[in-house]
């Protein structure tokens, strides 16, 4: 919206055309500037349910690793910023709603409003940029700390790389277009300034809107590929996807956006299209918290119980510790142990000892994929149940969390007692 033919009128014709409305109005509308038609409503509604699906999980996470697993990352740090950029675009979204509503159209605001708009709606859109990046930075760092066993280089390494590589520059190239889009820079949101030139920054949105579709997708599908080859039973492994499933409602919410994003680029009613935009890029936003926050969530459970992910008992029933039957009739007592298949992870032309160092670093040595309980899955205590039974790890077991060990004697019948005896050592 070029407004710089403003600047050339007298200052008395300035003032009356500033008062104005933004847009004409349809044939037969008239314009109304004091408490316009809106829907507030959808607005409160909108940032209300994601402020309360944020805190949950933020605040959830926070409690497994300060209190459950006890360490803090990298990627926390960077969600952390995240956070911080998410609370900026919250206040936007509150400002906008406080002060002219959502869902308003354009010719229901004054010429001179626009100038105060269009600034919030830059700085905001900075935010959420930040914010996407960050969080979704956080997600790849964490998905290839749980995935990637330190010293591979397989498939998944490489992708969350690239993926990572591609997401970072677009958003970083995404911001600095965002803020050198127009000379001067104050131009970006004053349109009467009469000097300098502007891009058509409405063009950015859409791009954006694409890259992030596709990067939720990827998030969301890239570690079902290393869960479905796990040597699991079919209902343990839908237990462990549905975890890291929950990107696709982020997904959902980035289709959205990238529809809202064409239609704000093809509307004139720019502030009325905005408010659709808005509202799904925050819960596309908020749903990527979702995501990042999702694999600590059994874990707080179980701190809730009274036991830490390090404290938690053998016998817990884990997503690390979820294994299918074996076909060896000699591993029956072993069924229920862990086992790494190392094809999973492309370690089967390594040595027995470099196979060991890798488990330990993998998926199972994550903090979020050992002694997490689900509900689901077989337990891993094991009870032998004959003194003398002699049964041989088998060849995939890299540790053994506790043996139960049980021993019964009875003594003749005429005496009619029975006396037992029992130890447990632990490895």
């Amino acid at each position: 919206m070029a407004l710089s033919w403003i600047r050339k009128l007298p200052p008395y014709a300035q003032e009356i055309v500033l008062d104005g409305p933004a847009m004409l109005p349809p044939v037969g509308v008239m314009p109304v500037f004091d408490d316009p038609p809106n829907r507030n409503v959808i607005g409160y509604v909108t940032n209300g349910i994601c402020i309360a699906a944020l805190l949950a999980v933020v605040l959830i996470r926070g409690y497994a690793k300060l209190f459950c697993i006890r360490k803090v990352e990298i990627e926390d740090y960077i969600a952390l910023a995240a956070v911080g950029a998410w609370a900026g675009c919250i206040w936007g979204n509150y400002w906008f709603i406080e002060n002219y509503g959502v869902f308003v159209h354009q010719w229901n605001i004054r010429i001179r409003d626009m100038t105060r708009i269009m600034r919030t709606v830059h700085i905001v859109s900075n935010l959420a940029a930040a914010n996407i990046c960050l969080v979704k930075t956080a997600i790849l760092i964490e998905w290839d700390r749980i995935f990637v066993p330190r010293g591979t280089r397989n498939y998944f390494f490489w992708t969350l790389r690239v993926i990572l590589a591609i997401h970072v520059l677009f958003h970083v190239s995404w911001i600095l277009a965002e803020n050198l889009g127009c000379t001067p820079y104050r131009r970006i949101w004053d349109q009467t300034i009469a000097e300098g030139k502007c891009i058509n920054q409405k063009v950015l949105y859409i791009p954006a809107a694409i890259v992030n579709l596709i990067t939720d997708f990827v998030v969301l599908l890239l570690p079902q590929k290393v869960i479905w080859k796990l040597q699991l039973s079919r209902r343990n492994k839908i237990g462990v996807s549905v975890v890291f499933a929950v990107g696709i409602f982020s997904c959902i919410g980035a289709s959205f956006r990238l529809v809202e994003s064409v239609r704000f680029f093809q509307s004139d009613d720019l502030f009325y299209a905005l408010a659709s935009m808005d509202h799904w890029i925050l819960v596309e936003m908020t749903c990527q918290f979702v995501v990042f926050c999702a694999p600590t969530t059994p874990i707080v459970f179980r701190g809730l119980g009274g036991a830490t992910a390090k404290e938690a008992p053998a016998g817990s029933k884990s997503w690390a510790n979820l294994a299918s039957k074996p076909s060896n009739p000699e591993m029956t007592s072993f069924a229920r142990v862990p086992r790494v298949v190392s094809r999973v992870f492309d370690t089967s032309r390594k040595s027995t000892h470099d196979r060991r160092h890798d488990s330990d670093e993998s998926l199972w040595s994550s903090p979020y994929l050992s002694n997490v309980p689900l509900g689901i899955g077989p337990t891993t205590e094991i009870t032998v149940q004959s003194p003398l039974a002699r049964v041989r790890a088998p060849e995939g077991i890299l540790r053994t969390t506790r043996i139960v060990h049980q021993e019964e004697y009875v003594d003749s019948p005429s005496r009619g007692t029975t006396s037992s005896g029992g130890h447990t050592p632990t490895f």
